[in-house]
């Protein structure tokens, strides 16, 4: 996730676990390798999946930066355009976002046998410690969430309404928590102030490589401002959920360099760079004119490319050669692909590229896309990223895993030691069990 960061949830619970928790490999560095290029890429990617509608929509996930145009001739798995996922986000999101406006005023339908009366906002849906909370707090996250899938048109009512009955049970035991962590936070005087606040937000831009003023760019891009965004992060019951699990005993959740050393001799596999080559080439696609014969403009193209290789034989210029005559985009680059690993590029010419060494010319190869002469102009055998180039991120990643271990943990104490008593309807379901573990 480098260069980017997800816009994250305002449900305080998905806040902890994400700021605390991501799950992201520490120190993995993705090596960027320019594949052939746009044109051949789109040709090889498999039909597009559709996108599975699962129980994730009440899991109230972050929003996945999108994925980059595939390059030519890269063959890469299929996956869902970013139109898909964009429509699969507002399903399964709770984004931060502008109040919604009101709707105009209608006359009020009568009320009829059918209609199931609606709860009040003074209802109370749950009592933690002898703090009561109110319905309108679980409909300030659960509304906006309703509208969204609502608004998407892809689910349908009966589907919604189980949704909507497991989505409330989370929300509820979202906020027990965060009920709990403001009582501990008042019974021991604890106080966040704006630069603890500060100084956080710049260590989770940081992490994901991005300044603050990135980060405000990004948090800020779907209407909404970095204050508002601020406030609903709740970042004093972050911060504060570490201060009182200092104070109540637990483990610290600093990480040494030999932390960080020992996680990247365990995990060595992770941070191996394989054998690459740079390779230029020249592509001839078969012209293939309607009512054509496909056989005679295979063998045309062949015998063009078979001729342009005895040319480069004789002494031609490789890279002037491919200017004039490669059907690929690399053509304005005199060919030139730049460096590929064994996958970045289709099987038939991949094996012909690495079976070269700097300065040579392979025979005509053929794939899927047309007639190819690879030229190899360079190589960088297999080796490992360093450990003095990886630590850093090592570190703020452990570090991270420790402070949402620490944070599960005290608040899985918290609920076990309070009184909690909820409404009916409001009640866990016996085999969802949302405490973090």
């Amino acid at each position: 996730m480098k260069a980017n960061l997800a816009i994250i949830s305002s449900v305080f619970l998905t806040v902890l676990l994400f700021c605390l928790g991501c799950e992201s490999e520490p120190g993995s560095v993705v090596e960027k390798v320019e594949s052939p290029s746009a044109e051949l890429s789109a040709a090889d990617q498999p039909s597009q999946q559709e996108i599975e509608q699962a129980e994730v929509e009440t899991e109230m996930m972050i929003e996945q930066p999108a994925q980059p145009e595939a390059e030519m001739m890269t063959e890469q798995p299929a996956r869902p355009s970013e139109e898909q996922i964009q429509q699969a986000e507002a399903e399964t999101e709770m984004m931060i976002e502008q109040p919604a406006q009101p709707e105009p005023m209608t006359e009020p339908e009568p009320q009829t046998a059918e209609q199931v009366p609606q709860p009040s906002p003074d209802d109370i849906v749950v009592t933690v410690n002898g703090t009561e909370v109110e319905r309108a707090r679980l409909d300030k996250y659960l509304e906006p969430q309703l509208e969204r899938i609502s608004a998407s048109g892809q689910v349908p009512d009966d589907r919604l309404a189980e949704m909507k009955d497991k989505m409330i049970r989370r929300i509820t035991d979202v906020l027990i928590i965060e009920t709990l962590i403001d009582q501990q936070m008042k019974k021991n005087n604890i106080v966040v102030t704006e630069q603890q606040i500060a100084d956080h937000i710049a260590r989770l831009a940081a992490r994901e490589n991005l300044t603050v003023e990135d980060l405000k760019a990004i948090v800020t891009r779907g209407g909404g401002t970095f204050e508002q965004w601020k406030e609903q992060m709740q970042f004093d019951k972050i911060i504060g959920v570490l201060k009182l699990a200092e104070i109540e005993g637990f483990s610290t959740a600093d990480v040494s360099e030999s932390d960080a050393l020992q996680y990247y001799q365990n995990n060595s596999v992770r941070y191996d760079i394989p054998e690459q080559v740079r390779a230029s080439h020249i592509l001839i696609k078969p012209q293939k004119a309607p009512g054509s014969d496909p056989g005679a403009a295979d063998t045309a193209a062949r015998e063009k490319a078979e001729q342009l290789l005895e040319q480069i034989n004789a002494g031609a210029d490789f890279a002037q050669l491919a200017k004039e005559n490669s059907a690929c985009p690399s053509s304005s680059k005199g060919g030139d692909l730049g460096f590929g690993r064994k996958q970045s590029w289709v099987t038939p010419f991949s094996d012909a590229a690495f079976a070269l060494q700097p300065g040579q010319i392979s025979d005509v190869v053929k794939t899927r896309f047309g007639y190819h002469i690879i030229k190899v102009t360079d190589r960088k055998e297999s080796s490992q990223i360093p450990f003095d180039n990886v630590k850093d991120d090592i570190a703020k990643t452990l570090q991270t895993q420790k402070e949402s271990d620490l944070s599960k943990k005290y608040i899985t104490s918290l609920k076990d030691n309070a009184e909690i008593t909820y409404a009916e309807g409001y009640e866990p379901d016996q085999d969802d069990d949302t405490t973090p573990q």
